[in-house]
């Protein structure tokens, strides 16, 4: 139930005023059930807050928020500074990726897969992503390792049925 969640993040933050923990989550919350203005504002307070240790969780969350809401140029800025804060945070650097796809920036995307790939971490959704973005850059063989890989990796994903007309030769 919406309402008791909202009830029970309220009062958590309201009972702790030093829990950042509960203010990331509740401004979250507020974001995901479509008060981006709430959400960024408690969000906000979280970041602003002297005992956040965390700030670069608080950003990716406003990130997510500003998303959300449409704002993809305040979205990348919160990624952005949430990698300077953190630079292995994986979940930003993969937000940026998929920003910077979105925007025909293949190139900065190329870069963000590249650092989330490191540590040979890969998800089904980058891999395939890294497939799509090496076509654009006319970097078919690559791309053709990445599917490759997404194949071995995640044989069950989604994802392969998508790539068939891509690599059909391969398959």
């Amino acid at each position: 139930d919406i309402e008791k969640a909202r009830f029970h993040f309220s009062r958590a933050v309201k009972n702790d005023s030093d829990n950042i923990s509960a203010m990331n989550d509740y401004g979250f919350f507020l974001c995901k059930t479509g008060e981006t203005e709430a959400g960024l504002i408690q969000l906000n307070k979280s970041l602003n807050h002297p005992l956040n240790q965390v700030q670069h969780f608080t950003l990716y969350g406003m990130g997510e928020c500003n998303r959300l809401a449409g704002n993809t140029v305040a979205a990348t800025e919160n990624y952005e500074f949430a990698i300077r804060l953190q630079p292995t945070m994986r979940r930003a650097l993969f937000e940026l990726a998929k920003l910077k796809f979105e925007a025909m920036e293949y190139f900065k995307t190329r870069g963000y897969l590249e650092r989330f790939f490191q540590n040979r971490y890969f998800t089904e959704e980058s891999l395939f992503l890294a497939v799509k973005n090496e076509i654009e850059l006319q970097r078919r063989d690559i791309a053709g390792d990445y599917a490759k890989q997404l194949r071995e990796s995640f044989p069950l994903s989604e994802f392969i049925a998508q790539l068939r007309p891509l690599f059909s030769s391969e398959s």
